[in-house]
């Protein structure tokens, strides 16, 4: 064998060796589900907490195949007493030990955002690490809680 077929053949599997490591890279997985949905306005008949958002975060993906741990986060956003929003900074963890926030609906999470309403009310959003069957049983503008997510 001559120096340049040899030369030839490293070459080829190098090239080979390097498209099978882009190939074969593990890359993280992030999706959403869109498009969010909103809390309707407050008053009769209003739901008290609505899914308006769902995620799934973690893991890697491998030639289409999922490995490692996925969190699966939906965001549920409710109506609180007003003067409750004031007292919240996001990352906090839900429920506050307040007197302003008390009577809200009862979920535990991370609160990730939220506001005040027209009428005064607070809107509180809270992110909610569920489990699979949770996940998939629902979607965006769902009313919160859910029976598979108890």
């Amino acid at each position: 064998m001559s120096r340049s077929s040899s030369a030839g053949y490293v070459l080829i599997i190098a090239v080979a060796l390097a498209v099978a490591v882009v190939a074969l890279r593990p890359t993280m997985t992030d999706t959403e589900t869109l498009p969010p949905a909103s809390l309707p306005d407050p008053g009769a008949g209003s739901p008290e907490a609505v899914v308006i958002d769902m995620r799934k975060s973690g893991g890697f993906s491998v030639l289409g195949l999922t490995f490692g741990e996925q969190t699966r986060t939906v965001t549920v956003q409710f109506y609180a007493p007003e003067g409750c929003y004031g007292l919240l900074t996001n990352g906090d963890s839900w429920p506050i030990a307040a007197d302003e926030c008390a009577g809200a609906v009862e979920v535990d999470g991370t609160v990730s955002g939220g506001g005040v309403a027209a009428t005064g009310e607070s809107i509180v959003a809270v992110d909610v690490v569920v489990e699979e069957v949770c996940f998939s049983s629902i979607s965006t503008g769902d009313v919160w809680p859910q029976p598979m997510c108890g």
